[in-house]
């Protein structure tokens, strides 16, 4: 998918290109936008293993920020401060 999505992603995104905006800025911001959509279907279709794995890895990437930017046992005081809200929504048409 990367070889495949590298060369659209430029050609892309550096149209929408301001001039002040420097270009990791615009691979960070832009980048998801662009690459993400077209592939979605072929996210959700991966195998249970690689999406296990990449889930795993995501884990471990959360867990280290949350201990870098000391918010970890924040529980007790999340549910004392946020009401949460119901929210239902409809599954996107192409997943449902």
């Amino acid at each position: 998918m990367r070889a495949e999505n590298d060369p659209r992603l430029l050609h892309n995104v550096f149209q929408e290109r301001p001039d002040a905006i420097s270009y990791p800025r615009i691979i960070l911001k832009k980048g998801r936008e662009i690459l993400i959509g077209p592939f979605k279907r072929e996210f959700w279709d991966l195998p249970d293993a690689v999406r296990t794995a990449l889930g795993a890895e995501l884990e471990a990437q959360f867990a280290l920020l949350f201990r870098k930017l000391n918010v970890g046992n924040t529980l007790e005081i999340v549910n004392r401060c946020v009401t949460p809200a119901d929210v239902p929504l409809p599954p996107p048409a192409g997943l449902a």
